[in-house]
């Protein structure tokens, strides 16, 4: 289904998706955003009475205001575009377009063409030449390249991504894990941190657990992925500083990296694996398996 199609499904719905949204709305998830705006549509439309508001027990049942959606992906995109900001020295579009010099631009990746992407801000839109795979609909991405009779050629795209950062707080003896069971809880008498996400943490996934110990400040992302996901998958969700969010269309702010932690947790994922990136320490545990990491570096899977 390509984009003509998609807009036809929203018209005939007599829903008109805001300009700040469509570089969002793909095959994948437009029926979830055209149900979340029309529900937005009638709860505006709804006569204001005096009465009590009945609320439903069930998450489905939730009225999502439209203003909520905008809201959130105008947070996404000047979030993202401040840090790409520290970065570069960019124009906007339009104004780069006059200039016939290097240029550096910042912009939202609103569709797909044969030759590469069309990239927009506040100003104008124009046409990307690339070849690069990892840019998709919906990212947003800095671009340092030159433009010629409108249409833009980078020789450099940078994203978002994770900081490089050297001075990291020294990191206790702990472990990651799940559930309690006696088998763990034990592990604390030789003075590890035993590190388990609270009911409301697995709620709002993804959140932050922050705890102290004599003096050391630690952060983990704790994140529970509706699909397993791969190495290589979440280093494309830290360049983009976004991880996927649960309800399937961004509603909820807290997807976006706003803060960077010391660690990002995996929970219930397919695999077990960790690594380090960028000062970050990465572990996937499965639904089975806890993770202890020594303050030096060294960590072991094992059996809950």
């Amino acid at each position: 289904m390509n984009k003509k199609q998609i807009m036809s499904a929203f018209l005939k719905e007599g829903i008109l998706v805001p300009p700040e949204m469509w570089g969002e709305v793909n095959e994948k998830n437009y029926m979830e955003i055209l149900k979340l705006l029309k529900k937005g549509k009638r709860k505006k439309e709804a006569p204001q009475g005096k009465g009590k508001e009945t609320k439903s027990t069930k998450n489905t049942d939730k009225s999502v205001f439209v203003e909520d959606i905008i809201n959130y992906y105008e947070k996404k995109y000047n979030f993202l575009k401040n840090l790409l900001l520290k970065k570069m020295d960019a124009v906007s579009i339009n104004k780069g377009k006059k200039l016939f010099s290097k240029t550096s631009i910042i912009g939202r990746v609103k569709d797909k063409t044969p030759k590469g992407v069309v990239v927009e801000d506040i100003t104008g839109e124009t046409e990307v030449i690339t070849d690069n795979k990892n840019v998709r609909e919906g990212d947003v991405v800095g671009l340092i390249g030159w433009f010629k009779e409108g249409v833009f050629f980078p020789e450099k795209i940078i994203w978002p991504d994770i900081p490089l950062t050297t001075e990291r707080e020294e990191t206790p003896d702990l472990l990651l894990a799940e559930k309690l069971t006696e088998k763990i809880t034990k592990k604390e008498d030789s003075g590890e941190l035993i590190i388990t996400p609270g009911p409301e943490t697995k709620k709002t996934t993804p959140s932050y657990i922050n705890l102290s110990r004599k003096g050391i400040q630690l952060s983990v992302l704790f994140f529970r992925p509706r699909k397993p996901v791969t190495e290589s998958e979440i280093l494309g969700f830290l360049k983009r500083r976004e991880l996927p969010c649960e309800d399937g269309v961004g509603v909820n702010t807290s997807c976006l990296i706003e803060k960077i932690p010391n660690i990002i947790w995996l929970a219930g994922n397919k695999e077990n694996w960790n690594r380090n990136y960028k000062g970050i320490i990465l572990i996937s545990t499965n639904k089975e398996s806890f993770y202890e990491l020594k303050k030096n570096g060294e960590g072991r899977f094992g059996k809950i």
